[in-house]
């Protein structure tokens, strides 16, 4: 009998990049409906991450990773393009948002 093995091959590509990097992903899809939850993300030059995510209008949460890794395919989705393009802008708002709600606490 034969099978069909599907193989993953990863390879690795340089991109110029400017830091900081400004991310969202939308999640809503995942969420309960009435509910809007993304994640915004803010990558550092020395990859230092920091994601805030905001479920709903009473739910945050804030996680900060000591080095970002650039690993998978979407190539998008790691450097804020497309439709996951954000800005300092957004990124502030989110923060503060999340910092009212956590306080509340």
């Amino acid at each position: 009998m034969k099978i069909k093995i599907i193989e993953k091959i990863e390879r690795e590509k340089e991109y110029d990049v400017n830091f900081p990097i400004y991310r969202q992903h939308d999640l809503s899809s995942v969420c309960d409906y009435e509910r809007s939850c993304v994640i915004y993300t803010r990558i550092e030059e020395n990859l230092r991450a920091v994601h805030i995510e905001l479920d709903g209008i009473n739910k945050a949460n804030i996680e900060i990773e000591s080095k970002y890794v650039f690993k998978g395919d979407d190539i998008n989705y790691h450097l804020g393009k497309e439709e996951h393009e954000s800005s300092k802008e957004e990124f502030e708002k989110a923060l503060k948002k999340a910092k009212e709600i956590i306080t509340k606490i």
